[in-house]
């Protein structure tokens, strides 16, 4: 048997172990390697997240390149899905010659418990925590978006490892390395925010204001809608865990999914109220005050991620449900508002138009978001955060304050008018009263007058009889003058305005007309009687019909019996003045005793008048008024 040569089979072992050698160098060049980012003393700031490594697992392994469970991150903003534990690992080399302190940014404002590992030379030389449902003595430090102190040795390279887990929700943060003392800038996301958060307040001390001068469900609604904005832009914005509710990790675990849902029932609340829908649109009324107890219950159940009461995957279950009915809901408003302002030419809804369209853009905006077509990072929050907010809340300001202004310049209109009818019933009555004063007191007046002249003639024909006559006449008219004069004292005199009043007035009247007559008086009120108070006009006719009916009756009657009856019953008042005398045929006797003019100051009451009567039983005049309550 031929074999090769000793030369030729060292020959292939050299061959074989280069190509295996090459297979080996192929291998662990195909395995991801982090690019080192350099720290130099001009280093000021650098968003990390495409240079950094990421896999996923309970447990902390360091990185080899042989491990091909590490992946490369695709790009700065780094997603990380819910209820797994992440790592991210990156490599930092100090080339200057000093230790240099620096600030890792994580640059989200909602995040679990986030742990960072610091490793040099195989040595742990740091290890923080920090999270934005830690409380706020235990984070590692007080940044609104979250970040990591460390220091890297002068010309060392460090290995850094975050391990990130968060329940129910996932999250994006975007890496950023800074220099604290080179980079002292404020953020224009930070500035940004605490103007919207500024002018948010201002909108929600006017709402206080609103509701303070005009209250209403409108203003209510209103109040709710921008209490509950407010605190959930604090929230969302990272504000309300270091400010607020920094003590209660287990409610910034949902605030911010727990204010929204608050805020937006409190604007559904009021779009349901302004357009009216439970006049036309019922069943869409009753969705929407389904929806606005449904939702907030639903999201309170969100706090239970905290104590690790829920499954996971059951709370984002039915708060995708909760989105989708939202979504549908406020379509349906922006469809509504859209029909009233430009099929009914209702003007005003245009407004809803507007700030439901905003909402509809945020949909399309929020649904590019999820599917990863447009890329979600900290700066796009803050743009999609102030712009679900400010301007929505702004536009309904603006139209609650148009209604207000509207609803007033009517008020104004209805004031004034209602004024200038009180300055035409003024005059009316100043007319009347003096036109009485004129026909009652001059005409009294005047017989006064002609009765002293004729009195002095008597006196020198030496006529004592008739000087007698003329006195007694000059007395009788002065009496009667007397009494019109007090009924129009009295009949103007606001404080006796009420029913009772004019009741009290009309017995003192029937005694002394019926003691002329020795006729007996009974008044029956019912004991129901309410202290109603009623107009000057109201009060002049029903207490001169009852008086024009008791004087008929004492004149005419020739009974022995006078009843004065009121009753009421609600809102109806019936006067009855009932005698016993002899009565008279209602069909045959002429209209004159007072029948007429009984029958004028009823229907100014619009009242219903009766006359109940026939010989030898007594005549009853009845009145049937519902007046008009004023004061």
């Amino acid at each position: 048997m031929n074999r090769p040569p000793k030369k030729r089979q060292t020959h292939y072992f050299v061959l074989w172990g280069i190509l295996l050698q090459i297979m080996y160098v192929n291998i662990i060049a195909a395995e991801p390697l982090p690019d080192t980012i350099e720290i130099n003393p001009n280093f000021k700031k650098v968003e990390i997240g495409s240079k950094c490594l990421l896999r996923t697992g309970p447990a902390f392994t360091r990185f080899m390149q042989t491990d091909s469970s590490w992946k490369a991150a695709s790009s700065n903003n780094i997603s990380l899905t819910p209820d797994e534990i992440h790592w991210i690992f990156g490599l930092l080399k100090n080339t200057s010659l000093n230790d240099e302190g620096l600030k890792l940014y994580l640059n989200h404002i909602q995040t679990g418990p986030m742990h960072l590992y610091v490793l040099v030379d195989g040595k742990l030389i740091v290890s923080e925590i920090t999270g934005s449902i830690l409380p706020l003595s235990q984070r590692a430090t007080k940044d609104r978006t979250l970040s990591f102190p460390l220091r890297i040795p002068a010309g060392k390279t460090a290995e850094f490892y975050i391990r990130s887990q968060r329940r129910e929700i996932a999250m994006t943060i975007s890496l950023l390395l800074s220099n604290p003392l080179s980079d002292k800038s404020l953020p224009w996301e930070d500035t940004t925010l605490l103007i919207a958060l500024s002018f948010i307040a201002v909108v929600f001390l006017t709402a206080i204001m609103m509701m303070a001068y005009a209250p209403s469900k409108n203003t209510m609604y209103f109040l709710i809608y921008i209490l509950f904005g407010l605190l959930y832009v604090m929230a969302a914005s990272g504000y309300g865990s270091l400010y607020l509710w920094s003590s209660m990790p287990w409610f910034e675990e949902n605030a911010a999914a727990f204010l929204a849902a608050a805020s937006i029932c409190g604007l559904l609340g009021f779009s349901k109220n302004i357009l009216q829908l439970n006049k036309e649109y019922r069943r869409i009324n009753f969705m929407i005050n389904a929806f606005m107890l449904i939702y907030p219950l639903v999201t309170l159940t969100g706090f239970a991620l905290y104590f690790d009461k829920l499954k996971p995957g059951v709370y984002s279950a039915f708060m995708n449900i909760m989105y989708l009915f939202l979504l549908i809901l406020f379509f349906t408003i922006l469809y509504i508002s859209a029909y009233k302002a430009m099929q009914k030419k209702q003007k005003e809804y245009y407004w809803f138009v507007i700030i439901f369209s905003f909402f509809a853009f945020l949909s399309i905006v929020t649904i590019l978001f999820e599917t990863g077509i447009w890329e979600y990072n900290y700066k796009t929050h803050v743009i999609f955060l102030i712009t679900s907010s400010v301007p929505q809340m702004t536009l309904t300001l603006l139209f609650l304050i148009n209604k207000l202004v509207a609803t007033l310049k009517q008020r104004t209109r209805e004031v004034e008018e209602v004024r200038a009818e009180s300055d035409k019933i003024l005059l009316s009555r100043q007319l009347r009263i003096s036109r009485e004063l004129h026909d009652e007191v001059g005409a009294t007046l005047s017989g006064v007058a002609m009765y002293s002249h004729l009195t002095k003639t008597q006196l020198q024909s030496q006529d004592l009889a008739g000087v007698e006559n003329s006195l007694n006449i000059m007395q009788d008219s002065s009496a009667q003058m007397v009494n019109k004069l007090n009924d129009i004292v009295w009949l103007i005199n606001p404080d006796k305005s009420s029913l009772p009043d004019i009741i009290q007035r009309l017995e003192e009247y029937a005694r002394n007309m019926a003691a002329t007559k020795n006729m007996e008086v009974k008044v029956n009120v019912s004991e129901d009687i309410k202290q109603m108070p009623l107009s000057m006009e109201q009060r002049r006719n029903i207490y001169l019909f009852c008086k024009e009916a008791i004087n008929n009756a004492v004149k005419y009657s020739e009974g022995t019996l006078l009843q004065l009856k009121v009753v009421q019953e609600k809102d109806i008042i019936v006067f009855s003045v009932i005698d016993n005398g002899k009565g008279f045929d209602a069909t045959t006797v002429r209209k004159g005793n007072g029948l007429n003019s009984l029958q004028q100051r009823a229907q100014e009451m619009n009242g219903i008048y009766q006359v109940i009567t026939s010989a030898e039983k007594g005549t009853q005049i009845i009145c049937t008024i519902k007046p008009v309550i004023q004061v």
